[in-house]
């Protein structure tokens, strides 16, 4: 609401996370939630199982923010909503409740159904 209403004549607007969860915990809540042991992460798939190839395909759009740091440039964000909106710190609860839903609409939401 804050920057529909703002008097700029800025058009666009990042809507991040200035403080996003660090991967290691993310991974963590991820792997305790499905109830697999702990990660092994690698720069590719190493196993063609149909539990690697699904989960592949539920997350292939957030492999390159998992890749290297994606930095957008807030400016007009923050001068129309004030720095403090885009500030979103996320615990293991929160995190937990993102993949709690994403495992309940992750599925349709990889083959594009809404």
């Amino acid at each position: 609401m804050r920057i529909s209403r703002a008097h700029t004549d800025a058009r666009i607007f990042h809507l991040t996370n200035s403080e996003p969860p660090r991967m290691d915990l993310v991974g963590r809540v991820v792997n305790d939630t499905l109830g697999m042991d702990g990660p092994r992460l690698t720069p590719r798939l190493s196993s063609t199982s149909e539990q690697t190839e699904q989960l592949a395909r539920v997350t292939r759009f957030f492999l390159s923010y998992m890749r290297s740091p994606k930095l957008f440039d807030r400016t007009h964000t923050d001068h129309a909503a004030g720095a403090e909106s885009s500030r979103w710190p996320l615990e293991r609860q929160g995190i937990e409740r993102y993949v709690r839903w994403y495992l309940e609409h992750g599925d349709s939401l990889a083959r594009g159904v809404k």
